[in-house]
């Protein structure tokens, strides 16, 4: 009788392990069901995609070796005695009034048309002493070079704001790639009209 009983004991100790096993697995399952589907919907996957310009990421990695100039030079900054950056200070020259020319203003026709254009320059730049050394030797090639822009261009290229701002834009483009074929420094940094008028003949 007694062993029965013991038998009885037993098999009841057994289902109850089973089903404090059976709830201790469906405890952890549901605990990480729980947190994989939290973690899922608190979480947003973002995906960067970056477009890369081979042709840019080559450029730069040429410049860096040494195999092309920049388009721009890196202006170098220079610490002064107190630890702060001195900041570079941009020089202005005129080539209205150079040399021979001097106090001539540019003047001429504007192809295809009853004009005459007539502007004064300023020139600026980081290389003051350079520049003013390049406009001095090299004012009839540069001369040259802003007659020969013009004669490209239309009265109606020079309307407006942006038209005027090409022309400079283009003209300072020009003046950097003639110092560059001398082997000079390209440093015309910006130009701009001092006085400018169109003059039309009736």
């Amino acid at each position: 009788m007694a062993n029965k009983v013991q038998i009885i004991k037993n098999k009841i100790m057994n289902i109850k392990s089973f089903y404090v096993y059976l709830f201790a697995i469906i405890s952890s399952l549901l605990t990480f069901l729980f947190f994989y589907v939290t973690k899922n919907i608190l979480t947003e996957d973002k995906i960067v995609k970056e477009n890369i310009d081979i042709y840019d990421v080559a450029k730069k990695e040429a410049v860096k070796l040494g195999r092309i100039e920049p388009d721009e030079k890196e202006i170098v900054k220079v610490i002064g005695a107190d630890g702060k950056v001195i900041v570079p200070t941009l020089t202005y020259v005129d080539i209205g009034g150079m040399g021979e020319n001097s106090n001539k203003s540019f003047w001429t026709n504007i192809n295809k048309s009853k004009s005459f254009i007539s502007f004064d320059l300023s020139i600026s730049s980081y290389e003051g002493e350079k520049l003013t050394d390049y406009l001095t030797d090299y004012d009839v090639d540069l001369r040259k070079i802003v007659y020969k822009l013009i004669s490209q261009k239309t009265l109606e290229s020079f309307d407006g704001s942006q038209g005027k701002k090409k022309f400079l834009e283009d003209l300072k483009n020009e003046f950097n790639a003639y110092l560059d074929k001398k082997k000079l420094d390209p440093i015309v940094f910006g130009i701009y009209f001092k006085v400018f008028a169109i003059t039309t003949r009736n």
